[in-house]
């Protein structure tokens, strides 16, 4: 099999985009654009608010730090394929990962195993979208929707 990880996806348009940015933006990080985009894409996703972070892992502390404030201590299972900053936000939380097999079809958190994980100390699900593949599935959304995570 020969799967590219990654390739150039940047045509001229956003190169520019990019570099006008960059010229005449004083605040890189939470700038008028920044916020355009959060707007932009809290409308696309259906979410009420979004916040744009420098990274995944911070992105993961955030959420992970929300879910604690909101349901305290517990476990949050976690798919056993993914990298180390999906889990370190919950350990440096002081929250217990649980790790539960794949799907090798899909390097995804295999559906059985999420489901025969969940116990009455499950606080949340770590869904991570392994090298692409969507992690996220009808099954996983009706067993969470059956639990009251949505």
């Amino acid at each position: 099999m020969n799967w590219k990880l990654m390739e150039g996806k940047f045509g001229n348009e956003e190169r520019e985009r990019l570099c006008d940015f960059i010229k005449t933006s004083d605040r890189f990080t939470n700038g008028p654009l920044v916020r355009e985009f959060e707007k932009i894409w809290s409308e696309w996703v259906g979410s009420k608010n979004s916040s744009m972070t420098n990274s995944g892992a911070s992105g993961n502390y955030l959420s992970t730090a929300i879910l604690k404030h909101i349901k305290g201590k517990g476990e949050v299972i976690v798919p056993s394929l993914g990298w180390s900053t999906d889990i370190s936000s919950l350990i440096q939380l002081g929250l217990t990962p649980v790790f539960v097999d794949i799907n090798p079809q899909n390097l995804c958190m295999d559906e059985s195993a999420f489901e025969n994980a969940i116990t009455s100390n499950t606080i949340g699900v770590v869904l991570i979208h392994t090298l692409g593949f969507n992690g996220l599935s009808e099954n996983i959304i009706n067993i969470c929707k059956k639990i009251n995570y949505f």
